[in-house]
């Protein structure tokens, strides 16, 4: 029996994926209805494992649930972070046993990066190479990640094609191309990424062949990691399993969901949702509906893609001023008077008890400008 099932009535999905909607606190929301759904119990609630993207959200989801119960007591359902490599960490279950070599310290790989950067240029600085081996780590974790095979990398262009500087960074690269899995291999240990890609991929196939008796919920996970994207596939199609998306936007029409690019928000959903194979209008909420609100209308309009611009034509008489209440619009002239502005703002929250603040920018240098400010 399908303990996800929306019952009668209800459509029936082969695959269990849900959303909670943008306007409601995610973590809060999941865990009110996974309380809903054990009753309260304590001992029914911990059946659950739950994974989530980070430590930090398995640490606030814990407190929702202590909140939910009051002065009781309650056994927690086990939480897990998908988004980190520690081997206590990512035992999602109990018969789940890899027998992998630890993953390396990021300072020791650092430090033993920067030994081969030396020995491949010794007129470079000692923070130089900590430069570059910072730089070759990224780019050898990016590679794992996407799990793509490193050693194509020289055949990708013919030599004779080659220009002068391609040929030099392709000598560089021969660090993590050629020379770096064997010390690694030496050190007893293997990357943090290459391990991840390893546990994920042997519990999907676990569970692809003996699913878990007690409910498996993986919240907030894009599947922006192909391995973990393979893993949310497996569990969607699961029993007792369960993914539930962050802000899905089911209310965009179906032009613009197609429109959509790798710079659009909804992206990495539209790709997670293609993966698994589960239709947009087939995804259900994750506990009570909420309602749509003006606002939500309104960021959705302002993210429709650049070709599908033509519909704000249509707005009039949709978007009304409760869209707008409370957002401010400044002009300002240079960088500087910006992170000025915002510093003087958020500082007047400081004034006013019980009142908290939040600054969020894609701008990292504007993001210090501020902070210095302050």
């Amino acid at each position: 029996m399908n303990c996800w099932n929306p019952g009668a009535g209800g459509k029936f999905n082969l695959k269990n994926v849900f959303t909670i909607e943008p306007n409601a606190a995610f973590l809060d929301t999941l865990a009110e209805e996974l309380w809903r759904r054990a009753d309260g119990d304590g001992l029914q609630l911990s059946q659950n494992l739950v994974l989530l993207p980070t430590r930090r959200a398995c640490r606030y989801l814990g407190a929702s649930f202590a909140r939910l119960a009051g002065d009781r007591p309650v056994l927690l359902p086990r939480l897990r972070p998908l988004g980190d490599s520690d081997e206590d960490e990512m035992a999602f279950a109990d018969d789940t046993i890899i027998d992998l070599p630890p993953a390396i310290a990021p300072l020791k790989r650092l430090m033993l990066l920067t030994q081969q950067v030396q020995k491949r240029d010794p007129a470079m600085s000692c923070d130089q190479a900590a430069q570059a081996a910072e730089a070759l780590a990224k780019f050898l974790d990016q590679i794992q990640i996407e799990r793509c095979d490193i050693g194509k990398l020289p055949t990708l262009v013919a030599k004779a094609d080659l220009a002068q500087h391609w040929q030099q960074t392709l000598h560089f690269l021969d660090i993590v191309t050629r020379f770096w899995p064997a010390i690694v291999r030496e050190q007893g240990c293997i990357d943090p990424q290459e391990r991840r890609n390893t546990v994920l991929t042997a519990q999907a196939a676990i569970w692809r062949q003996t699913p878990p008796p007690y409910p498996v919920i993986a919240a907030g996970s894009t599947g922006s990691v192909p391995a973990t994207a393979e893993l949310l596939d497996v569990i969607a199609a699961m029993p007792q399993g369960a993914v539930i998306l962050p802000g899905l936007d089911r209310a965009m029409d179906n032009l613009s969901w197609d429109e959509i690019t790798d710079t659009h928000p909804q992206h990495g959903l539209k790709k997670l949702l293609e993966k698994i194979g589960v239709d947009r209008a087939d995804v259900r909420d994750f506990g009570a509906p909420t309602p749509a609100s003006a606002r939500a209308q309104l960021i959705r309009e302002s993210m429709r893609p650049a070709k599908t611009a033509q519909g704000w034509r249509e707005l009039r008489g949709i978007l009304t001023g409760e869209c707008a209440r409370g957002l401010t619009r400044l002009t300002l002239d240079h960088p500087q008077e910006e992170a000025q502005v915002i510093a003087l703002r958020l500082r007047a929250f400081l004034e006013t008890p019980d009142k908290t603040a939040a600054f969020i920018t894609a701008d990292r240098g504007l993001a210090m400008r501020v902070a210095a400010l302050l």
